[in-house]
């Protein structure tokens, strides 16, 4: 038998559907479904009624809010009348109110009523909150400011955390953020207070933050030329949507995240004048400008500073002479189109004119004065690059230095003074303890703070400071019992023996072979016996003016900020007013972070557009080094911060939060990102000429064997001292920090025996740049010259 053709069976298929299809419409659907329920007699129903807030001050706003079923509308007393089935509303609460919610059905049928009740009590906090300037530029300070009554405490979204060595947020003060955003946006800051019974308040502001503008560093290098000699036109750019330089240099490259880090050559035939041009996100446009100037001779001396008795090497350039001559005995040289000659070693600073003759016989000079003094090695110092992590002890870090470098072959087993293995320290519960290895690379936090610092000392009654090792008055052997200041680790370690813990080369083996290959220094201190804050303010500027704690709030600087937290000159202020004898121009800095924070934005120089501008991203470190001319790109000085917390930076790829090493923060993993920073100089052309410091602000409550030294106090202000604090003056150091310095000039293996604190750093700026101390302190330190073999 045949079966059925497809297209049969798709004829018949069809037929069937019409024939189903007309019944349906015959039938009205019915049979093949369940009829539709009328359910207008089905009686309403409140299923939730509440007030946002309980409890509130008078005069509050509550927000009330309903769902029901079955209702068309709903009612409710008080004043608020009809309102739509479901839905919310806000009122203004005076008095202790119970509002009381009916719904209604469409055939007339009402709900049993429900109620909330807001009571106004004296007691309920309020919250105030409002944020300067707004609009603010994406990056730049904004100041969110809050006012509470009955507050036992106050939160944040999006969260905003109190800064290390600061207490909780207080009830009433104000705190800087850097809102990051490329583009135009609005963020909404909300803070909650809540009062001791848990009654809460919350106060909103809407921020507009606008694209940050564009930041320019653009320089000539050489800025002094002959006509159709090469310059070199180097820039760093941040914030920019496009970027172009005239007189033919044309657009550059700009990175997704708004950055350009490049170099360009020139030969102008004439003086010329280069504007280079970003702009930003939304239109606004910056520029900066490079003169070259086209001399028809030109004279400079390599280097620039020398030793006395030493040499130096001058270089003239004058192609369009028929002749050149250089004076104090050096005479005719030739090719009079350009060349180099050596001189004879120099007892004073010196000035050489070279002339130069044109084919009329016009005369042309050019002069190069070389200055001759003991310290003036540090003139082949181009870069000065320092980093400055948390809270270690010279002997929690490397008190095994000495066991590591003869493992090597490295000196001998003493070159170094580290900690005695048999010292024994009594802890908290009365355990005796010696230093031991450290069991985790992370542990809980210790506190260096002033009183805890000077009590550790175990200094005589009414001895204002310590005698030097071997035999000191100081006993330093209390260090175990401070560690019960702090709260969270009183469980973990009662006896308080994690202050007598070190780290060895099988922890830190990086920083070991640092310390071993290159130099470091074993009379390393920071410069008071205090925490962070007091510590980085003398490290920016040799002075805390008083301070030893930590500021009650901080304060960020904006252009109406007054006064800001901290009014006094600091070292990157006193680089924008020296010259760079080598440039002609201002010291030139920048100031890297590696996570959200930025301690210079509390002080004045925060005011300052420009020096706004010089602080950027870790990003733009890699990328200057990684260009063939980071040599002339990377600036005079970099102050790279620590990173501290754990928020990244927003749009900083490289950030690198929870690295700066503090006790609570996993050591190697701060140690990882210092060889990422350290690598990327070692592999630049910036190498060649650089010095990379790496040190501690302070000792973190972490022991240490050596006691502070006797130093000059910075100034004539006292310490500011509360009643009940532990004496002690700013005519003494801090404890020992650790402290490494890498450069391709630094004597292999050194170890340095002279005392010295953190503002050694800035005496090493000061003299290779030649600009005064900024304080009594920074004055009398050593310039770190005995580090160097130039």
């Amino acid at each position: 038998m045949r079966r059925p053709s497809s297209g049969k069976s798709f004829l018949l298929a069809v037929l069937s559907l019409l024939v189903s299809c007309n019944l349906i419409w015959l039938s009205g659907c019915r049979g093949l479904g369940a009829s539709p329920q009328n359910n207008n007699n089905a009686v309403p129903q409140v299923v939730s009624f509440t007030a946002n807030s309980s409890s509130v001050a008078a005069g509050s706003i509550v927000t009330l809010s309903w769902q029901t079923q079955n209702a068309t509308q709903v009612t409710i007393d008080n004043g608020v009348g009809t309102q739509p089935a479901n839905g919310s509303v806000n009122v203004t609460v005076n008095v202790t109110t119970t509002y009381t919610l009916t719904a209604h059905g469409a055939s007339g049928q009402n709900s049993a009523p429900v109620s909330a009740t807001v009571n106004v009590s004296k007691t309920a906090p309020t919250v105030t909150l409002t944020a300067t300037p707004n609009p603010v530029r994406g990056g730049a300070s904004l100041t969110i400011a809050w006012q509470t009554t009955n507050a036992a405490s106050i939160s944040f979204n999006p969260p905003i955390a109190p800064t290390e060595d600061t207490p909780p947020l207080p009830a009433n003060n104000s705190v800087f953020l850097a809102p990051a955003s490329l583009s135009t946006q609005t963020i909404t800051y909300s803070a909650t207070v809540a009062s001791a019974d848990g009654t809460t308040a919350t106060a909103s502001v809407n921020v507009t933050v606008l694209p940050p503008l564009p930041t320019i560093t653009f320089n000539a290098s050489p800025t002094v030329t002959a006509a159709g000699q090469p310059s070199v036109l180097t820039w760093s750019v941040a914030n920019a949507a496009s970027f172009s330089i005239d007189n033919g240099v044309g657009s550059q490259p700009v990175s997704s995240s708004g950055s350009a880090v490049g170099s360009a050559n020139v030969q102008p035939q004439s003086t010329t004048t280069y504007t280079a041009t970003a702009v930003g996100g939304d239109g606004t446009a910056v520029t900066a400008q490079a003169t070259v100037t086209v001399n028809f001779i030109t004279l400079t001396a390599n280097p620039l500073a020398v030793t006395p008795n030493s040499s130096t090497t001058l270089t003239w350039t004058a192609p369009q002479a028929q002749s050149v001559t250089i004076d104090n005995g050096i005479g005719a040289v030739n090719p009079a189109s350009g060349g180099s000659v050596q001189t004879s070693p120099l007892s004073s600073t010196t000035t050489f004119t070279a002339t130069a003759t044109d084919v009329n016989g016009g005369a042309h000079t050019a002069s190069a004065t070389v200055t001759v003094s003991q310290s003036a090695g540090l003139g082949n110092i181009k870069h000065i690059i320092f980093l400055v992590q948390e809270n270690r002890s010279f002997d929690n870090y490397l008190g095994k230095l000495n066991d590591y470098r003869t493992s090597k072959g490295i000196g001998g087993p003493n070159d170094v003074d580290v900690f005695d293995p048999n010292v024994t320290l009594v802890g908290l519960k009365g355990i005796p303890r010696q230093p031991f290895h450290e069991r985790t690379v992370q542990t809980d936090n210790l506190t260096p703070s002033w009183n805890e610092s000077h009590f550790d000392l175990h200094r005589p009654s009414g001895a204002t400071s310590c005698t030097p090792n071997p035999g000191s008055n100081c006993k330093m052997d209390k260090f175990m019992i401070t560690t019960n200041s702090i709260s969270e680790g009183r469980t973990r370690d009662p006896n308080g023996d994690r202050a007598v813990g070190y780290y060895d080369q099988t922890d830190l083996p990086y920083y070991y072979e640092l310390a071993a290959q290159f130099a470091t220094s074993d009379r390393m201190f920071s410069p008071l016996l205090a925490n962070t804050i007091a510590n980085r303010e003398y490290l920016f500027s040799a002075t805390s003016q008083g301070d030893v704690f930590p500021p009650s709030t901080n304060v960020t600087c904006t252009p109406t900020t007054n006064p800001c937290q901290f009014t006094w000159q600091n070292i990157f202020d006193a680089m924008d007013k020296a010259t760079n004898s080598a440039t002609g121009r201002h010291v030139s800095w920048k100031y890297y972070y590696l996570d959200s924070s930025v301690f210079l934005s509390q002080w004045n120089t925060w005011k300052n557009p420009a020096d706004q501008g010089n602080v950027r991203c870790i990003d733009e470190w890699y990328k200057i080094l990684q260009d063939p001319n980071a040599d002339k790109l990377l600036p005079d000085v970099v102050f790279i911060e620590r990173g501290g917390g754990k928020n990244v930076s927003p749009n900083c790829v490289n950030s690198a939060p929870g690295s700066d090493e503090h006790p609570d923060a996993n050591i190697q993993v701060g140690a990882a990102n210092t060889k990422k920073l350290i690598d990327a100089l070692m592999n630049s052309s910036a190498w060649k000429d650089s010095v990379f410091i790496l040190t501690y602000d302070e000792g973190g409550g972490m022991y240490d064997h050596v006691p502070p030294f006797t130093e000059v106090p910075p100034d004539n202000i006292p310490p500011k001292l509360r009643s009940g604090d532990l004496k002690g003056g700013f005519n003494e150091s801090g404890f020992r920090v650790p402290f490494i310095i890498i450069s391709p000039f630094v004597r292999p293996n050194f170890v340095s025996h002279v005392n010295r604190d953190n503002t050694a750093i800035l005496k090493l700026i000061e003299t290779r740049f030649g600009f005064p101390a900024l304080t009594a302190r920074d004055a009398a330190q050593d310039d770190m010259s005995e580090f160097f073999d130039f």
